[in-house]
């Protein structure tokens, strides 16, 4: 499993801390989920769907006699080829990350039938990741918004440059932290790239990588051994003071006292 990057486990009553895996979904449970360090909380009912994109920093909380499955996995694992890819950065679901939560009545039997595929390929104690991938892309395509899909906007170039943002975000959110940066990379002038991300998610490019680089700096402090220095160097902060001050804006925290509250 710690190869593989995803995981599969059935939700019981308690709190959990989430994996550190780009990509969860939360099913069949009525539970809160809250944002560490924060008040921000957000509720789902049995019949709905919990989807969290990059969310090492936040705790699910079940009550008792509830019980429901999570499903996860990481970037890198899923997109092996151009089609998952595709499907990944277009996807409706992750339009409005870090959290979506949305009805799943009408669909609820096929989706538990993947969860327990998916379940039983993990229990075989040898899964296929193949297997697993294959479920999940048929998943994916289950789960998603049936009225705006990815193939209504292909036409649309302010769409189609969002997603081309969105797969150079991926790779170099370590070292492109700005607007200016971004458009240069792609061709196009910041204004334009700015008008693109807002009309496709309502979010600023600037926005969008200060996420990326925040939730990747909350996942190095409480997932590794590195150094505040070392995590600052490895998000392309040339200054660990810097890295702190921005660190401390987002969060209200120094990376230090996350470290400590999370440890």
């Amino acid at each position: 499993m710690a190869q593989e990057k995803y995981q599969i486990q059935w939700l019981r009553s308690g709190e959990t801390a989430l994996p550190a895996l780009d990509f969860l979904f939360v099913f069949g449970v009525e539970a809160e989920l809250q944002v560490l360090g924060t008040t921000e909380k957000w509720s789902v009912a049995p019949t709905q769907l919990l989807v969290l994109a990059r969310s090492a920093e936040l705790r699910l909380r079940v009550p008792a006699a509830a019980a429901g499955y999570l499903f996860g996995f990481d970037e890198e694992f899923f997109s092996t080829d151009a089609l998952n890819k595709g499907l990944l950065l277009g996807n409706d679901l992750f339009r409005h990350a870090p959290v979506l939560v949305r009805s799943l009545a009408d669909r609820w039997e096929e989706v538990i039938l993947l969860l327990r595929l998916l379940d039983q390929e993990q229990a075989s104690g040898t899964p296929n990741a193949e297997v697993v991938r294959s479920l999940a892309r048929v998943l994916l395509l289950k789960l998603e918004d049936t009225t705006t899909g990815p193939a209504d906007r292909t036409s649309d170039a302010n769409y189609a440059l969002y997603l081309r943002f969105q797969e150079m975000l991926s790779k170099h959110y370590n070292h492109l932290h700005g607007t200016e940066g971004y458009a240069g990379a792609l061709g196009v002038s910041p204004r334009q790239l700015n008008q693109a991300t807002r009309s496709a998610a309502g979010k600023s490019p600037c926005d969008f990588a200060s996420d990326r680089v925040m939730a990747e700096a909350k996942r190095l402090l409480v997932h590794s051994a590195a150094s505040v220095k070392e995590v600052s160097f490895a998000l392309g902060f040339a200054d660990p003071n810097y890295f702190s001050r921005v660190f401390k804006k987002h969060t209200r925290q120094s990376p230090e006292q996350y470290r400590r509250q999370e440890a």
